[in-house]
């Protein structure tokens, strides 16, 4: 009959195990501190948010690590892309108010601010993405409520394997921030999903090319304002109800692929 001590040695011996097998087998979701970056930017809405991956290029089946981009504008910024003749578009690249946040797996989470410029951690993103912002109202409690369900319908996606993006379209508020009358101006949002087939180069795979498969998958959503109605869905160039974009990206995407490690011991990345 097993003794006390028999049932404690084989307990040490499965924990003995598990704890091997957590240091030989990584954990594939992102970082904790990616996904609070993430979801501090959605819910304090900043005015563009894209929760992608990193990659190797067309011919490595599987992302390599989790990228964020943000961007974030205040009404200086605004005016100039307004001169610019880019306020209502999505031209936001012009303006150089804006960072990329990486993580891989084993990986410091940080900050790429430009060549030249020390990176940032986590810290200072966060910093800088409370930093008050002149001529953008704080958000009321309706918009909060909805930042804060942007942000679990992203991440949710963004953890499912989707790139999730978010645009505050704001251009045309320029006129109210420099206004001594301030007016209520609606802004518009609008969502992109999308999801690239990492084995349409993979020979005999079933999501090869030769299968006539594509390339990718895009998910389009629009609202008139935050926390709107929604007045546009689409799955690539086809008009859907909201409700079927909405359970598209509630489930994988059909070509998933778990993000890659690099391996020191045999310098090398693994599937």
């Amino acid at each position: 009959m097993p003794t006390r001590s028999t049932h404690h040695g084989e307990q040490v011996d499965r924990d003995r195990q598990r704890n091997e097998a957590s240091m030989t087998i990584p954990d594939r979701a992102p970082p904790p501190e990616i996904l609070d970056l993430a979801r501090l930017a959605l819910v304090t809405g900043l005015d563009e948010v894209h929760l992608g991956f990193e990659g190797l290029g067309a011919e490595f089946p599987a992302p390599i690590g989790w990228m964020l981009c943000l961007t974030r504008l205040d009404d200086i910024h605004l005016a100039v892309l307004e001169t610019l003749g880019l306020a209502d578009t999505e031209a936001h690249t012009h303006v150089p108010n804006r960072l990329r946040v990486t993580a891989q797996i084993g990986a410091t989470v940080e900050a790429f601010r430009g060549l030249g410029e020390p990176y940032w951690d986590a810290g200072n993103v966060a910093e800088w993405i409370r930093r008050p912002r002149s001529g953008i109202d704080t958000a009321t409690d309706a918009e909060l409520a909805a930042f804060q369900n942007d942000a679990e319908l992203m991440i949710g996606a963004w953890q499912r394997g989707w790139t999730a993006e978010r645009s505050l379209r704001r251009g045309s508020q320029t006129e109210a921030a420099h206004s001594r009358h301030r007016i209520a101006v609606p802004i518009g949002v609008s969502y992109r999903f999308s999801a690239l087939n990492h084995f349409y180069n993979v020979d005999g795979h079933p999501g090869h090319r030769d299968g006539g498969t594509a390339v990718s998958i895009d998910v389009l959503l629009s609202r008139a304002s935050i926390g709107g109605d929604w007045i546009y869905s689409a799955i690539g160039l086809d008009r859907l109800p909201v409700e079927s974009a909405l359970a598209t990206v509630h489930k994988a995407p059909p070509w998933h692929a778990e993000v890659a490690y690099f391996d020191n011991d045999i310098e090398d990345w693994v599937l």
